[in-house]
């Protein structure tokens, strides 16, 4: 009866290992992700202040 609980023992830390490591590899790669998309939101913002400053410096005709 004892070897039945240590497999259940070995079972259930061997799948919170697996859990933990899947849930590393997802938070890196939502981080990464979230990462990538504010830099390119700021950079597109970016681009849209330095083009909105031009079309106000244009004179008017």
């Amino acid at each position: 009866m004892s070897s039945l609980w240590a497999g259940l023992l070995l079972n259930l830390l061997f799948f919170l290992a697996m859990l933990l490591i899947v849930m590393f590899v997802l938070h890196a790669t939502i981080r990464a992700a979230v990462r990538n998309a504010l830099r390119d939101h700021d950079s597109y913002r970016q681009e849209q202040a330095q083009a909105a400053d031009r079309s106000r410096s244009q004179p008017e005709t």
